[in-house]
């Protein structure tokens, strides 16, 4: 077998510059445009800024005889988690018997829906289409309430402090 025993040939730069230049150039274009591609591929998955700007929407009702706190997550049209808690007037849990909600879409002529609500707690209620599973001590909810479209959708919800007593609210909620 014979070995051979040539080198390869020297690379050797151009004497003329703007060879030199045009090496230089087509480089540079070359990284510009792999880094257009890496961008693109990133924001193809990228979720759009007004899905992603979901946030919750918390509300406080202050009423002589009990605090009644909402939550709703995310604030936009689809699935969401509703919470309404009933807290004594300084802030404590407070049992109590009955709540209910109602969300409307007055501006669009929606009539009151009726959104159905289960006990996950003596002060806590949550919204649920279907029935709620109980993890530990946590209840949750895997057919969560729908919000049909976006809208200012006015809530009302009323808790029965007693057997004769009913403390109702309403808030207007800007569903995305």
């Amino acid at each position: 077998m014979a070995v051979s025993t040539e080198t390869a040939p020297r690379r050797t730069e151009p004497a003329d510059p703007e060879v030199r230049h045009l090496r230089w150039s087509v480089g540079g274009e070359l990284a510009f445009g792999i880094a257009v591609l890496m961008i693109t591929s990133m924001l193809v998955n990228a979720q759009p800024a007004r899905s992603a700007l979901a946030l919750p929407f918390s509300t406080e009702f202050r009423e002589p005889t009990m605090l009644v706190d909402l939550i709703i997550d995310p604030a936009k049209a689809g699935p969401v988690d509703i919470h309404i808690y009933t807290l004594s007037p300084a802030g404590g849990n407070l049992f109590t018997p009955e709540a209910s909600a109602e969300i409307s879409l007055p501006s669009k002529g929606i009539a009151p829906i009726k959104i159905p609500l289960i006990r996950a707690a003596p002060n806590h209620f949550l919204a649920c289409q279907g029935p709620a599973a109980q993890l530990s001590s946590t209840v949750t909810c895997s057919d969560k309430f729908k919000i049909p479209l976006p809208g200012k959708w006015l809530i009302v919800v009323r808790a029965l402090r007693d057997q004769f007593n009913e403390v109702a609210v309403q808030t207007t909620v800007d569903i995305r």
